[in-house]
C-alpha cells in the first residue's frame, strides 16, 4: 500500500492534464473503493496476492485522491486558512475509525456466540475484544478453542462489514468529487469564453 500510495507521483500529473482535478480525485476514490472490495473478500481467499492487490489499489486511489485533494483545498483558501486541509484531514481520520470502528465492534458484539460452559471471565474478555480472547482463552480446552475460532470468524466479518461500508461511502465521495470539483481544463474553458 505504501509503496503503491508514493508510485502516484508518477501518474498524478498525467491524469490531472488527461481528466482535470475533479474528475483525477473522482477516478482515485473509485480505485480506493475498488480496493476496500476486494479486501472485504481477499480474507476468505487462499494466498497473499489478492490482499496485496487489494491493498496496493488502496494505496494508489487514496495517494492520488489524498495528493489532489490536498492541492484543491491548498489553492481554495487563503494562505492564512491553508491549514484547514490538515484539519480536515485529522477529523475525517478520527471520524472514520470512530464510526467504522463501532460499526465493526457492533457486528463483532453481535455475531459472537459465546457457548455453555464458559466460564464469565472467558466470555467477558471475548465479548470485549478477539485481542483479549487470545489472551484468556485456554487452548488445550476444545470447547475454548471452538470459542476463539468464532471469535476470529464474527471479527473478519465485522472487518468484512466495515471495508463494505467504506468502498460504498468512496463511490458515493467519488460521485461527489466528480460532479463538485470542477476539472482545470473546465475552468480554462470557461476563462476562454
Amino acid at each position: 500500500m505504501t509503496i503503491a500510495s508514493t508510485a502516484v507521483i508518477l501518474v498524478v500529473g498525467i491524469m490531472v492534464r488527461q481528466l482535470g482535478r475533479g474528475p483525477a480525485i473522482s477516478v482515485g476514490l473509485g480505485v480506493a473503493a475498488l480496493g476496500i472490495g476486494l479486501l472485504a473478500v481477499a480474507e476468505g481467499l487462499d494466498g497473499y496476492l489478492a490482499l496485496g492487490i487489494a491493498l496496493a489499489l488502496v494505496g494508489l486511489g487514496v495517494g492520488v485522491a489524498a495528493t489532489l485533494g490536498t492541492d484543491a483545498v491548498v489553492s481554495a483558501v487563503p494562505k492564512a486558512r491553508a491549514s484547514v486541509s490538515e484539519t480536515a484531514y485529522e477529523l475525517g481520520v478520527a471520524l472514520g475509525i470512530a464510526v467504522l470502528g463501532s460499526l465493526q465492534v457492533w457486528s463483532y458484539r453481535n455475531n459472537l456466540v459465546i457457548p455453555e460452559g464458559i466460564d464469565q471471565a472467558a466470555a467477558d474478555a471475548t465479548r470485549d475484544s478477539l485481542a483479549s480472547a487470545h489472551r484468556v482463552l485456554d487452548l488445550t480446552d476444545p470447547i475454548q478453542v471452538a470459542l476463539l475460532s468464532d471469535a476470529q470468524h464474527a471479527f473478519a466479518g465485522g472487518m468484512q462489514l466495515a471495508a463494505v461500508t467504506t468502498a460504498v461511502l468512496l463511490v458515493i465521495a467519488a460521485i461527489v468529487a466528480w460532479r463538485v470539483i470542477s476539472s482545470e481544463k473546465e475552468a480554462i474553458q470557461h476563462d476562454a469564453h
